[in-house]
Parts: structure tokens; sequence; C-alpha cells
């Protein structure tokens, strides 16, 4: 005990820290609640101590018990801070593990604080401060997940086997973009198919030959296409199957090349033996990509089933942008090994070609009309050029097929011609167009063996 009225030792091992009150729960699911508040530590009023000279014992007491009270401030501070990080880290946890499932979250977090010895006392702490543990209650929070469920209804699986062929009439897709359809069915077309042409074969004897009408449609974005790219052939209950040639009859009308969007109708002739006849199915199989698909050549369809429509430029398909922006009369582009220029467009000029032509019928089907592009090419290869020979023109309309140029001999005179570099020469391109789609078909051009020379012209 220090002399009357001379500063207090304290007392023996370290003063205890106040109590800290344990954290209150937390209110149910807010926003953005406060944390919640501790009782401020009591700091014990200073000691009141008269003055005392250097040296004395006085004032090395007063010294001593100054240090000590201010280690013991600290200590209460340290305690205060843990308290209040570990409160803020609870409730970050909580929040995470809420966003990271979907089911309720229901965890107790529990940490226990004791209070640290002093620097100066090897001892440590004759008692914990406060071991009760300050529990967190996890706000319950549950996240609630859509998910989406996308129906699609598979297409049926008709004409995937002989026993079960699509129905006369109906147009199924075949793959690639095309579709197709039997029309009609000649079971015994030899005579018929002779009479237009003497070099179609006789059957063996116990074969007929038989003439088959389809439609073939495309409908896929990669333009230009072909018809024959659709592989053919006729099978029986024999499962022997015969091709498209072996009547020696071409495949006919399907020659023109395919813009989205477009049809033909087409004729093939088959060899079938009379035993097949009965149970004759066509296969189909469109492009390399196809699959194959069995046409009925005996039952109609009740209500058949239509082909896709569509008029004119499909949007997304290779050359709509350029059907839509055809190069203006007058302007100048390169096509191939070309510098071209389409200067004027003529329709309705059946007169002009009747008088040109005098000892031929050449008057065009009803509703049709002949048309004429005036084309100037100026040759720019290295070598030499025939525009007769290199150059090709196609008009194209709401039908989406092209159709190609008229070749008669006045126009030959200045096409057909060999060109230097720097040659030039100029002709007309003559077509045959419907009367109510004269002025708005495009033409366009190409070389030969160069499909990425393609360029429309229009906008007459």
């Amino acid at each position: 005990m220090a002399a009357p009225n001379g500063p207090q030792e304290p007392p023996q091992g370290w003063p205890t820290a106040p109590q800290i009150p344990p954290t209150p729960p937390l209110a149910p699911p807010a926003a953005s609640a406060p944390p919640p508040a501790h009782a401020a530590p009591t700091t014990p009023p200073p000691f009141s101590r008269p003055s005392a000279a250097p040296g004395s014992s006085q004032h090395a007491s007063g010294r001593r018990g100054a240090v000590v009270g201010a280690l013991a401030g600290v200590g209460v501070l340290v305690v205060i801070l843990v308290v209040a990080a570990t409160v803020v880290v609870l409730r970050s946890g909580d929040d995470s593990d809420a966003v990271a499932t979907a089911d309720t979250v229901d965890t107790t977090s529990t940490t226990a604080v004791t209070e640290p010895a002093p620097p100066d006392d090897p001892t440590g702490p004759s008692e914990p401060v406060d071991e009760t543990p300050v529990t967190e209650p996890t706000v319950p929070q549950t996240t609630t997940t859509t998910t989406m469920t996308t129906t699609t209804t598979a297409p049926p699986a008709v004409g995937r086997t002989m026993d079960d062929p699509v129905l006369l009439g109906d147009a199924v897709h075949v793959g690639d973009g095309f579709f197709f359809a039997v029309r009609e069915v000649d079971f015994d077309a030899t005579e018929a198919l002779q009479a237009e042409d003497s070099l179609v074969d006789t059957p063996e004897p116990g074969k007929r030959s038989v003439l088959v009408t389809f439609d073939v449609g495309y409908h896929g974005l990669d333009e230009t296409v072909h018809a024959s790219s659709v592989r053919l052939s006729a099978v029986g209950a024999s499962g022997v199957a015969t091709d498209d040639f072996s009547c020696n009859f071409y495949v006919d009308g399907i020659g023109k090349p395919m813009f989205s969007g477009s049809r033909q109708t087409g004729r093939a002739c088959f060899s079938a033996t009379e035993a097949d006849l009965d149970t004759l199915v066509i296969s189909a199989e469109g492009g390399w990509g196809g699959k194959r698909v069995y046409f009925s050549t005996h039952e109609p369809s009740p209500e058949p089933v239509p082909f896709p429509e569509a008029l004119g430029p499909v949007p997304g398909s290779t050359y709509t942008y350029e059907r839509n922006n055809p190069v203006a009369i007058g302007a100048t582009v390169e096509v191939g090994d070309y510098e071209m220029t389409v200067s004027a467009w003529r329709s309705g000029i059946d007169a002009e070609v009747d008088a040109a032509f005098p000892y031929n019928d050449l008057t065009p089907a009803a509703g049709k009309t002949w048309a004429a592009a005036t084309v100037t090419v100026t040759y720019v290869g290295t070598e030499t050029g025939d525009a007769g020979y290199d150059l090709h023109f196609s008009w194209l309309g709401d039908d989406n097929l092209g159709h190609k140029e008229f070749w008669l001999s006045p126009q030959l005179d200045t096409r057909d011609v060999e060109l230097h570099p720097g040659g030039t020469t100029t002709f007309d391109a003559l077509f045959v167009v419907p009367i109510e789609e004269a002025d708005d078909v495009v033409v366009y051009a190409t070389q030969f063996l160069r499909e990425d020379s393609i360029t429309f012209f229009g906008g007459w």
C-alpha cells in the first residue's frame, strides 16, 4: 500500500476488463439494418494526487500507475474492435451463403473472445474477460430459381421406311434445305416418252418405264443451288433400286439455278420390274447432308401438305443484300476478268425482235415479253477473253429462279469476239420476262467457272 496522499499501486495481476453485453439478435430481413450497438466501457476517473519532486518514490510510483492505466485502456479498445469485426464478418458470411444456394440457410456461428495478456506480464490474464459466446443467428433467406422449359415437338417419322411412305402430293424436307413431293406417276410411259424422244429405251421383258412427275423446292440460305442435288431412285419389294437414268431419259424441268424460296417441276423415268410396281416407292435424298425419305407412288394425300411460300429475296440468304441493292444503270463494276456497264434496259420489245428475225416465230408465251440489257465490257485480264464464251446472263424475279438469256445470231456479231487486254465491245443480252415484272427483275452476270463473280444489275 502506498504512503498516504501518494499514488495508489495497481492491484496484483491484470485488471479485469469491463463486461461486454451479448449482441442482440438480428431483426427480421430488412434493408441494410445497422450493426447492433454495444455499451461503451466505463473509464475510471483520473487519480487526484499532489505533485512530487522528480526522483522521489512518489514520482516513480505515479509513473508506473500511468503506464498500467494506459495499457488497460488499450486492451479494452482491442476487445471492442474484435467483437465489432466478428459481427461484420458474420453478417457478410450469411449474405454470401444465401446467394450461393437455393435452399434456406439457418446456421449459428460462435466466437469466444479472450482478452490478451499484457506484454510485460508473462503469467497471462488471471481469467478470461468474458467467455460467453457471441452468437449471431443467420437470417434465413431463400433464393427462388426459375427454370424455362422449352417443349419441342418432333416431326413425325413418316417416310423414313418403305412401309410408311409420304403420301402423293405431300411436300417434305429431304435435307440441305430441299423439299420434295411426288405429283403424278405413269406406270407405263414408254410410248409417251418415245414420242418426245426417240432415244428413250424400250424396256426389257418383265419391266416397265415408270415416269414420275415431282416438285422440288429450296428453302436453305446458301445460294445458288441446283435441284439435281436431290438424288432419286425407285425401289419395291425386291429391295433392288433403279436410278433415274435407267430409261435413258434425262431428268428434265429442273435445270434452273435455285435461290432460296424457289420451286421447280421435273420428271424422272425409272425402269422397274413388273413385280415391284404394286410396292414401288421413290427414294429422295437432298444434298450430301440429306436424309433418305420414301414417297408413295400409289396413295394420294387427302389434304396435301404444301411447300413453304416465299416471293422475292429471302432475308438472310446469300444474295439478298445484292438483289436489293443492284448495280445501277451506267455504273461500271468488275465481273471476273471484265469491267462491265449496263447502259440501258428495254422491255416490251416483241416487235423489234420479230423484225430482226422475220423467218422465226419468236412470240413469247402468254403473259411474257421480250426484254434486252445493253452491255459494254472491257477485258482486263492478262491473256485474251471472249465475251460470248466467258460471260453468262440471267434474270431473277419473284419466283427466285435464275432464267437464262436467249442467244440470237445478231447479238453474237459484237459479243462473240476475241478481246485482248483493254479490248471493248457492246452487245444486247436478250430475255423473256413476265409482263407484270418486266421492269422489276434484276439481271445477274457471271464469268464461266467463276461463281464468285456473280453481280446483280437493276433499278431500271
